[in-house]
């Protein structure tokens, strides 16, 4: 009895001095025994960067990319308004004496190209489709207008202005520029014929190149002989005719002409003052256009 009354006062005692040295009876445990999470830094909890590579906007083309992307910039010599307040102010030059009770039609145009506008006149009157035609050029100082000359042919033909598009041609090498145009001849029911030609302003001077030339005779009996020649005088199919331009000018650039005629009776013409007569101007040059086709 009194051993074992001993032995639980050593076991008491080996406790309380266990205690006091902070230790318990647990089974030992190492650093290993513990699963741990390190602390989440900075670098772990943020995204990696999104890297955004801007392309380069039209804004921000340089100047010497503009300038090897822009086509040469065709220039007036003076400001559209302003030359036509010259051909206004000069119109005693130009407007016709003749009174064919048939309206005459005006057209503004560039027809070389040199920032100096032209001024062309067309009247077509009766059954045989007779046309004059005159040009005025505003001059190289910019402080009048010169003729053209007159668009006569010495083939008894005159050239019918007045159409709103026309085919045209550009020689690079010469700087010409070609507008192809037509003559109509009616004689009587039994004969009509057309003759193509290509007219250009060399110099300050309207030129005509003669093309080729189709013409139709009807007999009595209704039937009909149709002869095409081309400059030469060598003989063309009608299809071949139809095309002169094409061959002719196969080298050069093909362009279409567009034109805005404005058609005015002398018995208006001769009330109107120069506000009347810029506005007539001002709208039929707007109405001018060199395309590429």
């Amino acid at each position: 009895m009194l051993k074992r009354i001993l032995l639980c006062a050593l076991v008491l005692g080996l406790m309380l001095s266990c205690a006091a040295c902070g230790k318990t009876l647990l089974p030992e445990q190492t650093e290993e025994s513990f699963e741990t999470k390190p602390p989440k830094t900075e670098e772990s909890t943020t995204e990696a960067p999104i890297e955004i590579t801007l392309e380069p906007s039209e804004e921000d083309t340089t100047e010497e990319s503009i300038q090897e992307s822009t086509a040469p910039v065709y220039e007036l010599l003076l400001p559209a308004e302003e030359q036509i307040a010259i051909f206004v102010a000069n119109r005693e030059l130009w407007y016709p004496v003749d009174d064919y009770y048939v309206p005459y039609s005006y057209t503004v145009c560039d027809l070389d190209q040199n920032g100096r506008l032209e001024l062309l006149i067309n009247i077509c009157m009766g059954t045989g489709f007779f046309s004059e035609n005159t040009a005025w050029e505003i001059n190289e100082s910019g402080d009048g207008i010169v003729s053209c000359g007159e668009i006569f042919e010495t083939y008894e033909s005159v050239v019918d202005l007045g159409y709103p598009e026309a085919d045209a041609y550009y020689d690079a090498e010469s700087g010409v520029y070609y507008y192809v145009a037509e003559d109509f001849i009616r004689n009587g029911w039994a004969f009509n014929a057309t003759e193509m030609y290509a007219l250009s302003l060399e110099d300050g001077q309207i030129q005509s190149q003669f093309l080729a030339s189709c013409a139709c005779e009807t007999f009595e009996d209704g039937t009909q002989t149709i002869t095409c020649t081309d400059a030469s005088g060598a003989d063309i199919t009608e299809e071949e005719f139809n095309v002169i331009d094409e061959t002719v000018f196969a080298d050069l650039k093909p362009l279409t002409a567009k034109f805005l005629w404005k058609a005015e009776y002398m018995e208006d013409t001769d009330l109107l003052d120069a506000d009347g007569w810029h506005r007539i101007l001002e709208e039929a040059w707007q109405g001018f256009s060199l395309e590429e086709k």
